[in-house]
Parts: C-alpha cells; sequence; structure tokens
C-alpha cells in the first residue's frame, strides 16, 4: 500500500509541477503581450531622435527570446503567433531604425534617403518612428544602411583629417637663411 501510495503522490507532484510551468509561461505570456504593446507604443510615438537604439533593440531580442520559449513551452494558442509576429515585424525594422539613428548623418545624407524613399522626412520634434514605420523604411533598408556606412566612414575620414590640420597648425617651422 505505501507504494501504491508513493507512486500517487509522486504523479500528484509531477502534475503540480506541470501546472506550476503552464501556469508560469501563461503569466510570462500576458505580462510579455502588456510590456510589448507598452514599449512599441513608447517606440513609435516617442521622438525619433531621443530614441535608444540600444536599449530598443535589446528588449527586442530579449522578446524574441522569450516568444521563442512561449512557443515551444505552451499548447498551440492564437496569442503567442499575433505576439510573434509583432516582434519579428518590428526585428526587420531594426537595420533601418539603426542606420537612421546614425550621429554622422548629415542633412546631404538626409536628402539622399529622402530620395530613395521619395518622401520628405520633416526632422523637427514631433517627428518619430511611427512616421518612419508609415513611409515603409524597410523596403529601403539595404540603401538606407549603405548611405549609414558612408555618412559613418566619411566622419572618420574628417576627424582623421582634422588630426592632422591640428598638428600641422600646432607645429612652428623656423626658417634658417642659407649659409
Amino acid at each position: 500500500m505505501d507504494k501504491q501510495e508513493d507512486n500517487s503522490a509522486q504523479e500528484i507532484q509531477a502534475d503540480l509541477s506541470e501546472i506550476e510551468r503552464d501556469l508560469t509561461l501563461r503569466h510570462l505570456l500576458w505580462e510579455s503581450q502588456v510590456e510589448w504593446e507598452k514599449l512599441s507604443t513608447e517606440w513609435t510615438s516617442g521622438p525619433f531622435d531621443q530614441l535608444n537604439v540600444d536599449s530598443l533593440q535589446k528588449n527586442v531580442n530579449r522578446f524574441t527570446q522569450t516568444v521563442y520559449m512561449l512557443e515551444k513551452g505552451l499548447p498551440h494558442n492564437e496569442v503567442v503567433p499575433r505576439l510573434k509576429e509583432k516582434v519579428l515585424d518590428f526585428k526587420q525594422v531594426m537595420p533601418g531604425i539603426i542606420s537612421l539613428r546614425n550621429p554622422s548623418l548629415k542633412p546631404r545624407h538626409w536628402d539622399q534617403i529622402e530620395n530613395i524613399i521619395g518622401k520628405s522626412i520633416n526632422k523637427n520634434k514631433d517627428f518619430t518612428l511611427g512616421d518612419l514605420l508609415e513611409m515603409n523604411i524597410s523596403r529601403y533598408k539595404d540603401k538606407i544602411q549603405d548611405i549609414s556606412t558612408t555618412a559613418s566612414n566619411e566622419a572618420t575620414l574628417e576627424r582623421m583629417l582634422q588630426k592632422v590640420v591640428d598638428l600641422w597648425q600646432a607645429t612652428s617651422f623656423r626658417l634658417v637663411p642659407p649659409f
């Protein structure tokens, strides 16, 4: 009788562990859904020039991992695929966002970007990531990345050139008459 009670207790314990795991994952799904909506609203409605790309990228990567964990751990439901789609759609535009937040972009680079996307970008304080997403920037991400890379390379060359100019300006030449 003791062995039968032991088996029954072990089965109950296993069932409870499974239920606890399932509830933990469902709670994580709920919290993730709420947090994603909150963060994505902040990202898309806040001023684009104040967007913290590092934080954005870390959060998108964290949500990507969470979605895959939920997908494997929970039985099929409608919420996980919807959250996954939102996260992966956002992840797709990340390269364009990172490129457009490049501090090396100068007005001439923005002009090139505007020519590529065929729309004027009004970079005032009301300009948001949501505005860029409405312009469907992901279609042009490769060209935008090229322009951003060019801007970074130009900025590096300008800094190097400025160092040379500063060195020459600080150098004094003493001219001596020939013998």
